[in-house]
């Protein structure tokens, strides 16, 4: 959702939402994609640490080349 949300902002599209399957995590990539900050951005989660696709450097390296294969 953020990345459609950073292209469409980058068309000129000022009003995005979702339809019926979003969820509140979805509304707020779309608001953080343009910029804003809304209270509930403090529950997103920190993908820096995902275990496939993170970049922390914590992750153990068998982990990140899996995120190649995937």
């Amino acid at each position: 959702m953020a990345a459609f949300a950073e292209k469409a902002y980058g068309l000129n599209v000022l009003y995005l939402g979702g339809c019926c399957g979003s969820a509140p995590q979805h509304i707020r990539a779309i608001a953080a994609a343009s910029g804003r900050r809304p209270e509930a951005s403090r529950y997103s989660p920190d993908l820096s640490k995902h275990y496939a696709l993170g970049v922390d450097p914590s992750l153990k390296q068998w982990n990140r080349d899996y995120a190649d294969k995937l």
